[in-house]
């Protein structure tokens, strides 16, 4: 790459590096079956998760792809009215306990 004078950057360009390091990643994820193992964790998860919203009053939704998932806390399940408070309770114990979720102010839900 250094062989030509450049007249212009790029944050976003491929640097050789970076590049063979990403198709090493790409690798290993297609030898270890990564994405089909996600898939699979995925699935299982939600349906351990699939009746929370029935069993908890502040539980409005939970939803996923892969090992994406995502909690909504709610005050009101017929409104389905945010519930900050109930988030921020449950990010807090999930810190204590090991598990360290993503709170999103949005739409005040955990995603793990």
């Amino acid at each position: 790459m250094a062989s030509e004078e450049i007249d212009y950057g790029t944050t976003f360009g491929g640097h050789p590096a970076g590049c063979l390091a990403a198709i090493e990643n790409i690798r290993i994820m297609k030898r270890e079956k990564l994405v089909e193992r996600a898939a699979q964790l995925g699935e299982e998860a939600l349906k351990r998760m699939q009746d929370w919203p029935e069993r908890y009053n502040i539980v409005g939704d939970v939803r996923g792809k892969g090992m994406l998932m995502a909690i909504e806390f709610v005050k009101d399940k017929k409104l389905k009215t945010r519930n900050p408070q109930a988030t921020r309770q449950v990010y807090l114990e999930s810190i204590k306990r090991g598990v360290v979720p993503l709170m999103d102010h949005g739409d005040w839900t955990l995603r793990i």
